[in-house]
């Protein structure tokens, strides 16, 4: 009978404690924007990482003037695909957090930075390398890389900047964020 008396007093402190905490219902309004943001967002840098990969796999085999021609159209592919990356943001269902129209803002400039460093960058190339030959190979493709870098940084959003310590751990705790987001910590 003690053995009863414990186990229903055990299953009754079980009962007692999920009571106290509550049922969780899913993921809250900030994880949902985190998770869908960042979700978006991992698609876009993929397409960038695959764009810049393409592009350099076989470089070496093309003739001096076929591989600028490879990186001109690299160029013009990661155009492309920011601007698919500005129509997905526009289109984006976003929960409804105060900040969501915010991000929003953040990440359509970040297209219009990635717009203006593609161009920058092209024509910096361009003024450079006219053709490629063997011996600057190397260099050449370093260039092209960094170009992409430089497009996935401005389109990071910055969640530093917004002051809702919920909605910064939010992105912080969700695993699709990292190396999509600029990176910050939570001090205190």
């Amino acid at each position: 009978m003690d053995r009863r008396l414990a186990l229903g007093a055990g299953v009754a402190a079980l009962l007692a404690m999920v009571a106290a905490v509550g049922c969780s219902s899913g993921p809250s309004a900030d994880e949902e924007l985190a998770a869908t943001l960042c979700g978006a967002l991992r698609d876009h840098t993929n397409d960038l990482v695959r764009i810049a990969n393409d592009t350099a796999a076989g470089i070496n085999d093309l003739t001096p003037t076929e591989r600028v021609e490879r990186v001109e159209t690299g160029y013009a592919q990661a155009d492309d695909s920011v601007a698919g990356w500005g129509d997905a943001v526009r289109s984006l269902d976003l929960p409804a957090v105060a900040e969501a129209e915010d991000l929003r803002a953040d990440l359509l400039k970040g297209v219009e930075e990635g717009h203006a460093e593609i161009d920058d960058e092209r024509r910096a190339f361009a003024e450079t390398y006219s053709t490629m030959p063997d011996g600057e190979v190397r260099g050449a493709m370093g260039f092209w890389l960094n170009s992409i870098e430089k497009v996935m940084s401005v389109s990071e959003p910055a969640i530093a900047t917004y002051e809702r310590r919920a909605l910064e751990e939010a992105f912080l705790d969700e695993p699709t964020c990292r190396h999509v987001i600029q990176q910050f910590r939570l001090d205190g």
